[in-house]
């Protein structure tokens, strides 16, 4: 009879283990999926980057490599020039960034992302989004 109780806890015991390295194991797969807007972050795909005239704004378009599974879709962020954390600059969906203007306004566009929007962001020109006014084209 004792030798049923310790071939189950054997049993148990494995399949304790198991458990334990399949989650660590998914939890590490998922991290490529939570994006970090950070400049340094591991996985961030630099495409453009503009400096203000002023030079104390600018905006980054960028992406995130997947693995595997390819790259995110691309963001447009407009932060400070020492900033590294993107999050609080990202645009919302459906615009991306032209440039510029002479006087450090941001000249921005609409355009369909044909993406699921799960909140349909209506900005007009003249806003003043993150320190920065916004010019819809």
């Amino acid at each position: 009879m004792k030798w049923i109780y310790r071939i189950i806890g054997i049993v148990t015991l494995c399949l304790v283990i198991w458990f334990v390295v399949t989650i660590t194991s998914l939890s590490k797969a998922f991290d490529g999926f939570s994006f970090k807007h950070e400049l340094n972050s591991k996985n961030f795909e630099f495409i453009k980057s503009s400096l203000s005239t002023d030079s104390t704004k600018v905006y980054y378009h960028y992406m995130f490599d997947q693995g595997g599974y390819g790259y995110s879709r691309t963001f447009w962020a407009v932060v400070g020039k020492e900033d590294k954390n993107l999050e609080q600059g990202i645009l919302p969906d459906g615009y991306r960034v032209i440039g510029w203007t002479k006087d450090d306004e941001l000249l921005i566009e609409k355009f369909d992302t044909n993406d699921y929007m799960k909140e349909a962001h209506k900005l007009q020109s003249g806003t003043i989004f993150n320190g920065v006014k916004l010019l819809i084209e």
